[in-house]
């Protein structure tokens, strides 16, 4: 079971004050790949989840319902407690809305339940059925990712011409990563 989704997390000891985050990447690899017709986004391959800051860590965004039924489309993960199972929290609404709750594949939601959208290659809007800090699935078909903002989802789940996925020195990966819409 994967349990433990690595977490973007302040380390207020070492870097009192700063705005600086630790574990804000699960690959030190850095990828170049097209967000839309015209620019490139810089990402490390896989994602985290945590609190979303103003700096430029990004994290996995859900999108659910708590316990009462209210959506709630800011959600980040707090922890993970089994393969489909997360607790979340809403960054504008703080720790009256954390819940725990299940992932689905639909855009529809009951209460205590979540999904996570993401493109691979002009499929349209994928949802979802599970993720780790390297894969996301979809049913039972297996994707690298790295994150985006949401534009850049929609980019990916739209466009039909070539993907290209770069490292630092410029060379293709040999994978095709799809793309998690990611909160910041």
């Amino acid at each position: 079971m994967a349990l433990g989704l690595k977490r973007a997390k302040y380390d207020a000891v070492q870097y009192a004050g700063a705005t600086i985050q630790m574990d804000q990447a699960t690959h030190p690899q850095l990828v170049t790949w097209q967000n839309s017709t015209s620019t490139t986004t810089y990402t490390n391959i896989g994602g985290v989840g945590g609190t979303p800051t103003n700096v430029a860590v990004r994290t996995i965004l859900v999108h659910y319902k708590t316990a009462a039924g209210v959506q709630k489309n800011d959600g980040f993960i707090l922890r993970q407690c089994g393969r489909k199972q997360f607790i979340v929290q809403s960054v504008s609404g703080g720790a009256a809305t954390k819940t725990r709750v299940t992932l689905v594949q639909s855009g529809t939601l009951a209460a205590k339940q979540a999904y996570i959208t993401f493109g691979y290659q002009g499929t349209g809007v994928l949802y979802a059925s599970r993720i780790s800090n390297r894969y996301v699935w979809n049913g039972n078909t297996r994707y690298a990712y790295t994150l985006g903002l949401s534009a850049e989802v929609t980019f990916h789940q739209t466009y039909t011409g070539p993907f290209y996925f770069t490292n630092g020195a410029g060379a293709r990966l040999p994978v095709k990563l799809a793309v998690v819409e990611s909160a910041n």
